[in-house]
């Protein structure tokens, strides 16, 4: 068993561990806010888990700049226009993104992970 494998077993043991002490809590508003916080730092932890190459998180960082393109890309138009009235309209176009991306349960993350996990497949495939 290579030690990748072996290392997800292990995240997987205590990500089933640390879910069955937040069941065990009396009280439903904290197993809410753990749960809740349990799902916004697992693909982060996953992520960290996984990415033990830093090819990968290079892989990673480049496809959240192409995926979150549509934020950078207006930012950056606006402010490096002269005109006005089309710096006000890209910000905002800039802004109205981000605060989608933003949002509880869009795909952003899920996206550049997924993604992320293609990339490790075809690289693997091809040797490097």
């Amino acid at each position: 068993m290579s030690a990748a494998s072996e290392a997800y077993k292990a995240y997987q043991t205590s990500l089933s561990y640390e879910k069955g002490l937040i069941k065990s809590e009396p009280r439903k508003g904290k197993t809410f806010l753990k749960i809740l916080w349990l799902l916004v730092r697992w693909p982060w932890q996953w992520l960290w888990m996984a990415c033990h190459d830093w090819r990968l998180v290079l892989v990673y960082v480049g496809w959240m700049a192409i995926v979150g393109s549509e934020v950078w890309v207006p930012f950056l138009l606006g402010i490096l226009s002269p005109d006005p009235s089309f710096k006000a309209w890209m910000l905002s176009v800039a802004g109205t993104c981000e605060a989608f991306w933003l949002l509880p349960l869009t795909p952003f993350m899920p996206i550049c992970i997924a993604l992320t996990i293609g990339t490790k497949a075809v690289m693997d495939r091809r040797g490097r």
